[in-house]
């Protein structure tokens, strides 16, 4: 069927599957949420999202439950601990309010900071009140590809949602020092 096609097409590699998928997601926005398209495509994004090593390292993690590893790894020198506008870039991801001008957007949309753990999944959760196709339409339209024009939509829900590793993020958010605070 169409998952098929879209994931033959895509040849498993994330950035061969950016363009088909934008163009396969925002083609089909007009369909109900609960349509079995969107529940396909996320499925599709996550097989191939798992073809990225780290990706497929983070996902494992937070699949065991190995929320120590996922910490640590999502902790170490790289791209979320390289300053951003006087902070750790993750803390625009994570929510964190202290120190923070978030701009246009005027608070995070998603706070992870403050997200009770475990929750993300589940209703009213972060990624579950906004729904797979909520997720892929944001992820065409507010991510990575937008992260480096606007750095705060980094906080909107789309990639780490759709890789099943939020729960283990509203952790990582907590420990890793600077964040959630300017500590």
């Amino acid at each position: 069927g169409r998952r098929a096609a879209l994931l033959g097409r895509a040849r498993q590699s994330p950035t061969e599957l950016f363009p088909l998928l934008k163009q396969y997601v925002l083609g089909n926005a007009s369909l109900p949420r609960d349509d079995p398209f969107w529940e396909a495509t996320a499925g599709v994004f996550r097989e191939v999202i798992a073809t990225d090593p780290d990706s497929k390292e983070w996902m494992g993690y937070c699949a065991r439950g190995d929320i120590d590893s996922f910490v640590a790894k999502s902790c170490a020198p790289g791209p979320g601990s390289s300053i951003l506008a006087g902070v750790p870039a993750d803390a625009w991801f994570c929510g964190r309010t202290a120190g923070m001008d978030w701009g246009a957007m005027g608070a995070p949309v998603a706070d992870l900071c403050n997200a009770p753990s475990g929750s993300a999944y589940r209703p009213g959760g972060i990624c579950a009140s906004v729904g797979n196709k909520q997720l892929l339409i944001d992820f065409v339209t507010r991510g990575p590809e937008q992260w480096g024009i606007d750095h705060t939509l980094i906080n909107v829900p789309s990639q780490d949602c759709l890789m099943g590793i939020l729960d283990c993020d509203i952790e990582y958010c907590r420990r890793c020092a600077g964040r959630c605070s300017a500590e």
